[in-house]
């Protein structure tokens, strides 16, 4: 996926479809970068700090 790389195409499409978006609806865009990123940090949280000394 070149989305996930954060091509200028990506980001260009990101602007344009949040610039469309109401207040409403760029809040809703904000909530799910919220919860991306703390899934992520869940899971990394999970994967490593594996118990050493």
């Amino acid at each position: 996926m070149r989305a996930a790389k954060g091509t200028p195409p990506f980001n260009e499409g990101t602007q344009s479809f949040c610039k469309n978006f109401s207040k409403s609806g760029k809040d809703y865009f904000a909530l799910v970068y919220i919860v991306i990123q703390t899934s992520q940090i869940i899971l990394t949280k999970k994967k490593g700090t594996p118990p050493q000394g």
